[in-house]
């Protein structure tokens, strides 16, 4: 039967066929269930309030009632089953992408959507092979990808951002290094230092030779005082230096003073609220949290160690950086790449921080100086 056979079941707001009826109490007029909602007075009658019940019987009888699928055309479908009809078997049937979001899409249409034209599907960017969103990959490009191009603020040198630390303090021809040798007060750039000790010093071999020769093995560091029962974390306190220090937005303790070194990425001051601190600062910072030899603290405040397996980086083990093929995430804990402030924090417990490395530690990584020292030394022959 058509629907123009059943004018009686319309219903008298939407006219159409009544989803869900409901009968009102008045003049027993049919509605749909969702025309009928917020009504105050009856439509029909005019009567107030307006109330209406379920009509269990009618919606019995439109569900049984034979119609058409509007997108696909399809005929001789019960009402009733119209619904499973558009959600599992209707091929015009639009529908959402839940990839992009994106909706009115033929569901024939939706598996070459997502193959060809989805924003959401997964692609290769080209630079580090990993897979990202269509959507994402331009922002992927200029901010988190590790084999972008990145420009080094001390020498404006175009170098790749994975790469970006080991070229500012091994390679970057701005950042100045003092001679080694005694008495030569030139400061220089780092790929200069090995020319000017051959021009004016001699054979760069002989120099190191003479230096280990002249140079005194480093004391131990001091033992680390035994902390007292309990250290309260938060209260301000005065380091060695006898200068007033507090805890900053990284639970590291600052004073505000000069650092007494340079680490190439902070202003030159002990804080007062984030980055490096003094050496004075940072044994505030081991001491009130008791940490034993062989552990340290980043410029973040995270408790760092070496790797059990890659013992020539120091780890935090907090997921901070961007996943990779070559990496997790996760900052070691073991091995892997390191984030950008445990390697900062390798080169200065070797330089700044000396006296709190442990002697394990320094006679591990003593060992893989001179290892590449040799190295250096065969390159310049």
């Amino acid at each position: 039967m058509s629907d123009d056979e059943h004018e009686h079941l319309r219903c008298p707001i939407c006219l159409e066929i009544c989803e869900d009826a409901v009968a009102t109490t008045c003049c027993h007029q049919l509605f749909c269930v969702t025309c009928s909602e917020n009504l105050s007075n009856c439509p029909t009658c005019r009567k107030s309030p307006f109330q209406a019940t379920p009509n269990i019987a009618i919606r019995r009888l439109i569900g049984a009632m034979k119609t058409s699928c509007e997108w696909c055309g399809v005929e001789k479908i019960c009402r009733a089953d119209m619904k499973n009809h558009l959600e599992k078997y209707c091929p015009a049937n639009k529908v959402k992408c839940k990839d992009c979001g994106l909706t009115e899409i033929a569901k024939s249409e939706l598996p070459e959507h997502k193959r060809d034209s989805c924003l959401g599907r997964l692609v290769d960017c080209t630079q580090c092979q990993d897979k990202v969103k269509v959507l994402e990959l331009l922002e992927h490009k200029a901010k988190s990808c590790p084999r972008r191009t990145v420009t080094c603020e001390l020498c404006e040198m175009s170098v790749v951002c994975e790469v970006l630390l080991d070229h500012k303090y091994k390679k970057c021809s701005k950042r100045q290094v003092s001679c080694p040798v005694a008495g030569c007060d030139m400061e220089l750039g780092i790929p200069f230092l090995s020319l000017h000790l051959e021009d004016i010093h001699g054979p760069v071999e002989e120099i190191f030779q003479k230096l280990s020769a002249s140079t005194p093995p480093p004391p131990d560091p001091p033992a680390r005082q035994a902390a007292p029962e309990f250290i309260d974390p938060i209260e301000s306190k005065q380091n060695r230096n006898g200068n007033h220090a507090r805890l900053g937005s990284t639970g590291k303790f600052y004073c505000g003073s000069r650092l007494g070194f340079s680490c190439g990425c902070c202003n030159g001051f002990c804080g007062p609220t984030n980055g490096c601190n003094c050496v004075a600062c940072y044994e505030l910072d081991l001491k009130t949290r008791r940490l034993p030899p062989g552990y340290y603290v980043n410029k973040l405040g995270a408790v760092c160690r070496k790797g059990t397996i890659v013992q020539s980086k120091v780890y935090c083990g907090r997921k901070v950086m961007q996943v990779t093929r070559r990496c997790d995430g996760w900052c070691g804990d073991d091995n892997g790449p390191e984030c950008e402030e445990c390697a900062l924090l390798f080169l200065q417990i070797q330089t700044c921080y000396r006296e709190f490395c442990s002697s394990e530690d320094w006679e591990e990584w003593a060992g893989m100086r001179d290892r590449g020292r040799n190295v250096n030394n065969c390159r310049h022959q």
